[in-house]
Formats: C-alpha cells, structure tokens, sequence
C-alpha cells in the first residue's frame, strides 16, 4: 500500500477512424509525491471479431447488460451501392465501425453437375461505412472460381482481413478443390486487390464426393482454424440436405497456403436428411461462449452448437430452446456486450435480439424499445443482420453501447442503444483509509 496526497484523477485517451481504434484508458492518477506518479493503463485488446466495450466499464459494474433496450433508429431502409436487386444477402460482417456484406443475384444452387459460369450467381463484395452512409470498398473477385459458385459465403479474421470460399462439388482426390480465398489489405486496412488462394483442400468431409459452400473461421491471419461443411453428394445434389460433416483445416503462419488438412477431424452437423435437415439460409459462426466451437443457425434446424473436434459427433453439443429455434435465421450476426453474448436476427418487424451467455438452451430474448416502427416485411434470403459493440470517449466522459444492422431489400436499417459514463465515475478505487499529520490528510488507497 502507499500513500497517496488527496488527489484523485480521471483520464482515458481514444483515437478513433472508421478502421482502427486505439483505447488506452486510467482509472485513478493518484499523486504519490513530487516525482512519483503512478497511472493504471490496462491492456485492452481490440484485435477480435466479438470486440466488446471497454472492460474497465464491465469489472466496474458501471455498465452491465439488460433485459431490454431502448434503441434509437438511426437510419431506415438506406439504399446502399451496389445491393438493389440482390436476391441473396448471404453474409453481414460487423467490424470496427464497418460492415463487410456478401451478396448474390440469385441463390446458389448447389450441383455435382459443373454450372457455366454465365448461368452461376453472381457476387457482390463490398465494405460499407454506415457512418458516412457510403461504401469505402468494392472487392474483386476476379479469379474465384467454383463448379457451382465463385463465392459463396464470407468470414473475417481476427486481425481484419477478409476471406471466402467458393461454392464446388470436391471429390476426395479428384482436382476439384474447394478454395478458401484471402485478400491483402491497403493502407486504411481495408481489402484490395484480388483474390489469392489461401487454404484449399479436395477431402470432402471423407465422403466420396462432396458439395460445399459454407465456412466458418476463429483466428488471426497468421493462426487459426477453418471449418468447411462439406455435405455428401452421393445421395442427392439437393440444397442443403443433412448428411453433413465439417472438415478442419488449420492456420499456422503468414504464407499458410494449407492444402487438405486434416482428416481426424470431422463432425456430423447433419447424420441424415430426415433428422438434420437444413434451409438454404443455414450458416456458420465461431461461437462466443467456448474457444473451438462453432454456432450452426439456419430457419429449419434453429441455433445450434458444435464441436468440430469431436470426431462423427451424431449431435449437437447444446441446441436452443423453442424461442430461439421459432425465430432463427441463418443471416444473422453475432456479438458482445458488457461481458454478454448475443445474437441478432433478421425478422418480421425489423430484428430480433437473443442473449446466449447462458448457452443456447437458455436463450432468452431481449425487449427492443424502438424510438419508431420499421414496418413489416417478409424475412427472405435478402434479409440480414449483425451487430457490434462500441466505445467512444469525449471530454466529458465515455459512451458505449451497440449498432444492430438490418439489411432487406438491399436497403439498412441502423439501431443503436447507448450509454454515458461521466469521467468522474471511472474513478474507482478500494480499501481507502487516512491519516493525518501535520495538519493535512493523506488518503491510502489500492
């Protein structure tokens, strides 16, 4: 313990762009003498897909998550370049302030027969800055290429860089691969040129033959793990019919350019058609609760939760309650805030908002408080969500909350719920006591 003169500060820096944020935050300044001063700065990652707000604000307790939420419509139904006519929005990616989306003019129909490339769907890759209510990035696709699709789905790694896959029918040891593309990012780390093959692999899930185009990632750029789903051709050329095994493939170094991975891991996301049936708009996300796991949603089967190391699991780890399973839609998003795990999925009457911490089992949806209706419309493979926490500071104190993104008819919607901390309040501190000599007060604190 030492000894601090009865002052007691607040100061939090933040530099912020649309790209990258850089928080360095101080609780207390206490003065210890003339020539010793010591500043409490924690060390706050930012590097995450699930980035949370400022964790001094949560081990505080000064902000703490709710049942229900007041949300301010920011802007609805946006147009946005690029997406008018897009029948398919299959993914929407929050990070940092942007949004990556993902879409397609029509729906991939998965073939063991090859499909032309006139007559496949064609993708829209774009990075869109709701702020400025501008896209910031179109991406080439040139090069991608599947039997059945180019690009079929998107993910991003931890430290920002944008990946996808093709849509192929892959058999075993024959040359046709099902590709995981990588994209180098410029100076503003937003992705530029075109397309490089980062992660390939022709095992098809250990079936015969396989139809792929979904993936999941966890990782950084440099170390992680791909989960590619892989559904058995053999039986049906039908979209997204059970009989699905996950193949893993892992990420170590810069250069990976991994080529098949390994083949002691598979897990059985779909056993049979009859049991595990699966909607077209089924997808894949790392999950928030456990390191290793992966989050399978999609309108038939509703939320469930995988362990991709758990060799020809025959079923879910957890699988949601009926809540969560009556309103799940496979183009949703998935985030944190203030220590909490939650999904947002696209709905009837705009988004719906589940808290997972407890597991899928004991979803529980939150009440969104709108500051205006959004009006009703029919949920669609054009339709999607996502969400992402904030942290923003002024001179006065900080605020943190959460955007939620609602994408339909190539239009955004934009929410956001938010909370002020004055500077004051951040200064914390325990265990204080004090003495006094010499006519003046001398404040312990820890």
């Amino acid at each position: 313990m030492k000894k601090a003169l009865f002052c007691l500060l607040a100061v939090c820096s933040l530099t912020a762009s649309a790209q990258e944020v850089d928080v360095q935050s101080t609780s207390i300044t206490p003065q210890l003498g003339e020539d010793n001063v010591s500043v409490y700065q924690p060390e706050t990652s930012i590097d995450c897909l699930y980035t949370d707000i400022n964790p001094e604000l949560i081990s505080s307790g000064i902000v703490a998550p709710a049942d229900s939420y007041d949300m301010t419509v920011v802007c609805k139904d946006l147009a946005i370049d690029g997406l008018s006519g897009a029948a398919v929005v299959k993914r929407v990616i929050a990070y940092n302030g942007l949004l990556y989306i993902l879409a397609l003019d029509k729906e991939i129909t998965p073939s063991k027969t090859d499909v032309t490339v006139s007559e496949q769907p064609v993708p829209t890759i774009i990075v869109y800055d709701p702020a400025a209510k501008a896209v910031v990035a179109n991406v080439s696709t040139t090069g991608a290429a599947g039997t059945f699709a180019a690009i079929a789905d998107i993910q991003l790694t931890s430290d920002g860089y944008l990946i996808a896959c093709n849509g192929t029918h892959t058999t075993y040891t024959a040359s046709n691969y099902a590709y995981i593309y990588k994209w180098d990012n410029d100076e503003n780390k937003l992705p530029t040129g075109v397309p490089v093959t980062w992660l390939k692999t022709q095992k098809s899930g250990n079936y015969t033959d396989a139809l792929f185009y979904n993936f999941m990632y966890e990782g950084s750029s440099t170390a992680g793990t791909a989960v590619l789903a892989m559904r058995t051709a053999g039986a049906t050329s039908g979209k997204y019919i059970g009989n699905t095994r996950a193949q893993v493939l892992t990420v170590s170094g810069s250069d990976s350019n991994t080529t098949n991975g390994s083949n002691a891991h598979y897990t059985q996301l779909g056993p049979d058609a009859t049991a595990y049936p699966c909607s077209s708009d089924f997808s894949m996300f790392a999950s928030p609760l456990t390191t290793n796991n992966l989050i399978a949603i999609d309108a038939t089967q509703g939320v469930r939760d995988w362990v991709p190391a758990n060799y020809l699991a025959k079923a879910p780890a957890s699988t949601g309650n009926a809540g969560i399973k009556a309103a799940a839609h496979g183009h949703a998003g998935i985030f944190k805030f203030a220590g909490n795990s939650y999904i947002v999925m696209p709905a009837k009457s705009g988004v719906t908002l589940w808290d997972i911490t407890n597991g899928l089992a004991s979803a529980t949806q939150n009440t969104l408080n709108l500051s205006e209706k959004l009006g009703d419309v029919t949920v669609s493979l054009a339709t999607a969500a996502a969400g992402e926490a904030f942290t923003s500071t002024g001179e006065d104190g900080i605020t943190s909350g959460f955007n939620l993104y609602l994408i339909r008819d190539g239009k955004l919607t934009m929410l956001t719920y938010s909370t002020f901390t004055p500077s004051g309040l951040r200064s914390l501190a325990y265990d204080l006591s004090y003495e006094t000599k010499d006519h003046l007060y001398y404040i312990a604190v820890r």
